[in-house]
């Protein structure tokens, strides 16, 4: 073999491993964007957790299960009307930030208020957040 064949076979194996470890690289970096993604869905449905569960605790004594439609409340409100608007904003932020997410409120025979988030993660599958709230608890 002459030392140009030699020279040509180095290069060509060279430019073959450099490849390798250029898509692998690309491989964990897509994988990172992902898991970050997740994150901050995961983030997302905390926060809107918590969001509602202030907004439960500064109306004790509402059966948030059984609220009445959404409707203006331009010469004052009901607790249970001014409930049920905050529910449905709530519900609209939850939308906008976790398209696709769906949210349920059910009462568990202890008294609390069980709050359930679901959304589907970058992968397709189903994520879930759980949360007892105690209405009226500080």
């Amino acid at each position: 073999m002459s030392a140009r064949g030699f020279v040509m076979t180095e290069v060509l194996v060279s430019l073959l491993l450099l490849g390798l470890a250029v898509a692998g690289m690309l491989g964990l970096a897509l994988g990172g964007f992902a898991a970050t993604a997740e994150a901050r869905r995961a983030q997302q449905a905390g926060m809107l957790a918590a969001d509602l569960a202030g907004r439960i605790r500064a109306l004790p004594g509402v059966d948030w299960t059984a609220l009445p439609e959404p409707a203006s409340c331009a010469g004052g409100c009901s607790p249970d009307a001014l409930a049920a608007l905050e529910l449905s904003e709530w519900r609209d932020r939850l939308e906008q930030q976790l398209p696709g997410a769906a949210g349920s409120l059910a009462v568990l025979p202890t008294g609390v208020l069980a709050l359930e988030l679901e959304w589907t993660a970058t992968g397709g599958e189903q994520r879930a957040l759980r949360l007892g709230l105690a209405p009226g608890a500080p």
